[in-house]
């Protein structure tokens, strides 16, 4: 009896390619770890150099950091030549671009100015001015601001089309002490060719930004990513500081093999790189004035 006892309470064999800990339990082999974290094809290694990866950043940001307000241009642009019925719009009394529009399912309606619409989208445009008063309250800071959910399908007469499946919302306020104020969000997919630059190529992105200007100081916060042809980047924990005149944060670009190449940014816009934890060095990439690039439109005033 107290030998069967003994052998019913001893512990199972662990499977193969596993050993017991001291605790009991079964754990992978180093081997089996590494064979279980390494593709078929064999050993995985970055797809490219360290000095490829830099080009790759460099090459994206050529194209320039997306913004709501480009965005804004181009749908105000090809809404400001609709007809009254063409999109039609929700409210049948509205002339302007502000509201919810959708075409019949799978219809495109064309109007007489050429421009075709197809699809819907919800946009709505704020705009409040310092000393003006609404339902008994004044106003005592500027604000002008723009939320859009878009799917849609937008072509001009030249044949070309404005794409937008997703999300864009803008806030920018002046406040008393002339300090400004914004905010903004980029979600989707979105591309028109005639526009160039970013929206030119087509983007998808979700990325959120917002910042200040105080006494001529510019202070912005990125935080999400940006997929351009063939190059994906992302911002991680990225402030900028004009009083300082570098971003620090992480900056990184994912390679064909779906990871990431990672910069932790810090003085001159240069850091140490890593990709899957190799330490690959110190490298510098050229993103200010990408980002003041950016800045100069948001902080425009538009009202």
């Amino acid at each position: 009896m107290l030998l069967l006892l003994s052998l019913s309470c001893t512990d199972p064999p662990c499977p193969d390619g596993s050993i017991r800990g001291e605790d009991g339990l079964c754990y992978l082999t180093d081997e089996e770890e590494t064979a279980a974290d390494t593709p078929e094809f064999g050993p995985l290694e970055p797809a490219l150099s360290a000095a490829e990866a830099v080009e790759e950043m460099e090459r994206a940001l050529s194209w320039g950091l997306v913004d709501a307000i480009t965005i804004f241009d181009v749908y105000v642009g090809f809404l400001s030549q609709r007809d009254s019925d063409c999109p039609p719009m929700e409210n049948k009394n509205s002339k302007g671009y502000s509201g919810v529009w959708a075409t019949v399912a799978g219809e495109t309606c064309t109007a007489s100015s050429g421009y075709s619409y197809f699809g819907l989208a919800l946009f709505f445009e704020e705009l409040q001015i310092s000393g003006e008063e609404f339902e008994g309250q004044v106003f005592t800071t500027d604000r002008w601001g723009f939320s859009m959910v878009a799917s849609y399908e937008l072509t001009d007469p030249d044949g070309y089309t404005f794409i937008g499946g997703g999300s864009a919302v803008h806030s920018w306020e002046l406040m008393e002490d002339e300090s400004i104020q914004w905010e903004a969000f980029i979600g989707g997919t979105f591309s028109y060719a005639p526009a160039g630059g970013w929206l030119g190529e087509g983007i998808d992105a979700s990325l959120f930004m917002d910042g200040s200007l105080i006494n001529g100081r510019r202070l912005a916060n990125l935080q999400g990513g940006i997929g351009y042809p063939g190059v994906d980047i992302s911002f991680e924990d990225f402030i900028f500081d004009s009083d300082v005149g570098y971003p620090v944060g992480t900056f990184r670009l994912r390679d064909s093999t779906d990871y990431w190449f990672s910069i932790e940014l810090g003085a001159g816009g240069c850091g140490p790189m890593t990709w899957r934890h190799l330490d690959l060095g110190e490298h510098c990439i050229e993103i200010t004035p990408v980002i003041e690039q950016l800045l100069d439109t948001i902080e425009s005033d538009p009202r």
